[in-house]
């Protein structure tokens, strides 16, 4: 198990660890699912970090999606956060089965998973983390957790088959460039923002780490989901397309000097100057709600 592992083992299997692990995760009910996510996921780690593949993880299955930014903070006193990050992430998915095995959605809490998750995880360090759950048999319910400076929105096409955001998670700010956090020397996350959201066919969820909120306004985010021309049926979507243009504009703005990120105007909030994007791990996962 993750626990066992020892630190230079884990190491080494961090670049593949999402993509082996995590990625399809498809057998969390006894039954197929009536509802379901179609998503997809693109990383592009900070160049400094990409020999270890970054520091955020992800949980992507049919009806449950997470976003963990382990805090890069850790480092400077000698503390890998990708390996508090990736194990969180594990260990969240291994208790969302667990109580999936022997509870119904209707109940099921996501910050007790959460908490129960967090005191789990053993290696050093602290992340954000944001969460959606879709009920598989019940149409139209999706939970949601937020905790930090990741997040998530949700899209819905219009009459004139456009889309249109229909709400942003709030951040979760102790102050500037400080998110609220889980981990070592944290309190446990019972102040994650927890919602319930009534959806419809084909709704899209973006959830992401902040190497997107940071650079990209919301208008950029929706831009991807025009210019990929995406249509309502589920053989036309593809969610790893969308998550890909999403990646990629924000990777493109942060390196310029002269672009006024979201990052830039949130730093004159705090009176302080932070010209230009900001260069962070990236990591974006899009999906589109299916009614079966």
């Amino acid at each position: 198990m993750l626990k066992t592992l020892g630190a230079s083992i884990f190491a080494s299997s961090i670049i593949s660890y999402n993509s082996k692990v995590l990625k399809r995760a498809d057998q969390e009910t006894k039954s197929a699912p009536k509802h379901k996510f179609a998503a997809g996921v693109k990383q592009i780690p900070h160049p400094q970090k990409a020999y270890k593949g970054g520091e955020d993880a992800y949980v992507l299955s049919d009806t449950f999606i997470a976003v963990a930014d382990g805090v890069g903070g850790w480092n400077d006193v000698g503390v890998d956060p990708a390996l508090f990050s990736k194990e969180l992430c594990l260990n969240l998915w291994e208790e969302y089965i667990k109580r999936r095995a022997t509870q119904s959605f209707f109940t099921l809490d996501l910050k007790s998973i959460f908490v129960e998750t967090v005191k789990r995880t053993k290696n050093k360090g602290s992340s954000t983390m944001v969460i959606a759950g879709l009920d598989p048999q019940a149409q139209g319910v999706v939970k949601t957790l937020n905790l930090g400076d990741s997040g998530y929105l949700i899209a819905r096409k219009d009459e004139h088959g456009k889309y249109q955001q229909i709400y942003r998670s709030p951040e979760q700010l102790y102050g500037y460039d400080f998110p609220f956090q889980c981990g070592t020397n944290c309190d446990l996350p019972y102040d994650s923002d927890c919602r319930m959201h009534i959806v419809q066919d084909r709704d899209i969820f973006l959830l992401a780490s902040d190497g997107i909120f940071d650079n990209l306004y919301d208008k950029d985010i929706l831009d991807c989901l025009t210019s990929s021309d995406l249509k309502s049926y589920l053989t036309d979507f593809d969610a790893e397309n969308v998550a890909t243009c999403v990646a990629k504009k924000a990777e493109k703005v942060s390196t310029d000097p002269l672009y006024d990120s979201p990052y830039a105007k949130h730093a004159r909030d705090y009176n302080k100057s932070e010209p230009g994007g900001k260069v962070d791990d990236i990591t974006v996962i899009v999906a589109q709600v299916i009614f079966q």
